[in-house]
Formats: structure tokens, C-alpha cells, sequence
């Protein structure tokens, strides 16, 4: 018995002897800021897809959800295409991969969940990640070589981010891309945070499976759940979400509902435009060229899928042809 402590002792000696070494060698001790616009300023600006030029702010909507983290615990952000929340909910998710674990957000040493509509869509999101990871001054958490804290296999590829916990370097953050399957999302055991995006246009009839697989996973480390979505049509998972959870839905919840209830935002593209985002002249052009389907792309709407697909005066000309038709 006595042996064996004294080789825990030992063990820990050579863990905190790593850690420090480590430490020193990486500048991984910075204080890590929580609110999201001193996280976005001290992680490094992103350039405008428009003008290429830095953007020095988050919009004021970008700011709104990613501080709506620290307020709920579940989320529904249904928004317009191209107003840029995937890229800040992105940061966030790693923000709760550094924070220190005396954070209640904290997800060091945890598994963080990235399920997209596709595996390659999910791969995509980790790459945007990873680049943005090893652009700014926090590219010392990236795990991109195997060393002797961490194993030959623990280290970023295609499907998974590993980043570096400080309080136990044998013990690192894993970031995954996930496709939609169900048996994809099942045996993940410590996950402590998921995002999913875009996954209204996950092309299964009945995807409950999915969303209680996701779910499931945070049971034993009481996890959040971030989902940011365009709307596609009345019908699936993120429909009957929204359809219970919306501020005007008229539903009055149980106590238990409330307990598991989503905090739902929509962010629509004028919001954008506003900020700068899109510009006023390409959005109206958008609905000049896609009349049907613009309600749900640029402003949230939830369509019927049994009338979405023509408009009013489609129904006007079948009715004066059927004048004509009749003797």
C-alpha cells in the first residue's frame, strides 16, 4: 500500500515537473478575458469577406449571443443567412475551451461537440477554427505535435481540435466535428458543451434521433447546447423548438418545460445590414432574384412546406385561367 503511494506521489511530482516546463516554454498562464468583445479584441480581429479590411468590434448582435452563454444554459439562435454568427459562436467555443476550470463555463479537459449538417460542413467549421486558433496569440494551445505529455494520436487533424488544458497538460480539451447521425453522436462520455450549426437542414424526414443523442450527451456534466440555424421550413426538430420556446409563442410552460427550456433569439438581415455586414442594395437584389424563398433565408420565417412554394400571384393567374376555361 505504502509502495503504491509512494508511486502516486512520484507520478504527480513528474506531472507538475511537465506541467511547468510546459508553461514556461508556452505562454499559457495569460489572463483570458470573459466578456466577448475583450475576447474578440484580445484573440485577434477578423477580416470583412467584403472589403478584406479587419473588423474591429463584434456586431452588436454577435455580442448579445455570445453573452446570452453565460445567462442560459440552453440556446436557439435562429438567424438569416451571411450575418457572420457561425464564425463568433465558433470563438466562443473555444473561449470555453481555455477559460480556467475555476470558470463555471469551463470546458478544459472536457469534449465540445461542433454537429453541422454534414460530416464535411462539421470538418469545415474546425478548419475555420484552427486557422483563426493559429492566427492569433493563442496559438500555443493548439496541439499540432506529438510530445511526451500527449500521445501520437492527440493531435489536430481533420475531425478533431485538441487544445491544451494548463491544469493537467496529460488531460487535453477535445473540439470534434460531428455529422447529423444518430450513431455518430452516441458514446461521446464527457462532453461538456455542443454546438450545433445549421442543422435545420439536416435531410432526415424525422431527426429527433439526432437532437436526443446530442442531448443525452450532457446528462453527466450538467453541459449547454448552443444551436444557430437558419429556419427551413415548418417541420422538423428546430421548428418544434421555436414553435415552444419563441417569446410570442403563447405557450405557458410547466415548471419542468421551464427548467429545460431554450432561450431563443432570432438575428434577421437587416440587423445585418445595419451593422455593416451585407449591404442594403445586395440584400434587395436577393429578393428581386429569390422572391419565394427569401422570407426564409434573410428573415427567419418558418415556412408551410405544403404552401412555400408559390405566391399570390401565381394563385391569381390560375384563376383567371380557369375564367377563360369555363364555357
Amino acid at each position: 500500500m505504502k509502495d503504491i503511494e509512494n508511486l502516486n506521489n512520484k507520478l504527480d511530482r513528474t506531472t507538475k515537473k511537465i506541467q511547468g516546463r510546459a508553461n514556461s516554454k508556452h505562454n499559457l498562464q495569460f489572463e483570458i478575458p470573459t466578456d466577448p468583445q475583450e475576447f474578440y479584441h484580445d484573440f485577434g480581429l477578423i477580416a470583412h469577406p467584403l472589403t478584406g479590411q479587419l473588423v474591429k468590434d463584434l456586431t452588436e448582435y454577435q455580442y448579445k449571443i455570445w453573452n446570452q452563454a453565460y445567462q442560459y444554459r440552453y440556446r436557439l439562435t435562429v438567424k438569416s443567412q451571411k450575418v457572420g454568427i457561425s464564425t463568433s459562436v465558433l470563438m466562443e467555443d473555444f473561449q470555453r475551451a481555455i477559460l480556467p476550470l475555476s470558470n463555471p463555463w469551463s470546458c478544459r479537459g472536457k469534449e465540445i461537440l461542433i454537429i453541422a449538417q454534414t460530416l464535411s460542413h462539421a470538418r469545415e467549421h474546425l478548419r475555420t477554427l484552427r486557422d483563426m486558433i493559429l492566427q492569433s496569440k493563442y496559438y500555443d494551445f493548439l496541439i499540432t505535435k506529438y510530445s511526451d505529455v500527449v500521445l501520437r494520436t492527440e493531435v489536430t487533424k481533420a475531425g478533431v481540435i485538441y487544445v491544451k488544458n494548463p491544469e493537467n497538460l496529460r488531460k487535453p480539451t477535445r473540439i470534434i466535428g460531428l455529422g447529423p447521425r444518430e450513431a455518430g453522436i452516441w458514446s461521446w462520455k464527457d462532453v461538456k458543451h455542443i454546438h450545433m450549426s445549421d442543422v435545420a437542414a439536416i435531410n432526415q424526414i424525422d431527426d429527433s434521433g439526432s437532437f436526443g443523442a446530442a442531448m443525452s450527451r450532457l446528462m453527466n456534466t450538467s453541459g449547454s447546447m448552443h444551436i444557430e440555424t437558419p429556419p427551413r421550413g415548418q417541420r422538423g426538430k428546430v421548428w418544434e423548438l421555436y414553435k415552444m420556446f419563441a417569446p410570442d409563442s403563447g405557450i405557458e410552460l410547466t415548471e419542468s418545460q421551464k427548467a429545460a427550456a431554450f432561450h431563443v433569439e432570432t438575428i434577421k438581415a437587416d440587423q445585418a445590414v445595419q451593422a455593416g455586414v451585407m449591404t442594403k442594395q445586395d440584400l434587395q437584389d436577393m429578393k428581386e432574384r429569390n422572391p419565394i424563398l427569401y422570407g426564409q433565408l434573410f428573415e427567419c420565417e418558418f415556412m408551410n412546406p405544403y404552401t412555400s412554394w408559390y405566391e399570390e400571384s401565381m394563385i391569381k393567374y390560375n384563376k383567371d385561367l380557369a375564367k377563360e376555361m369555363i364555357p
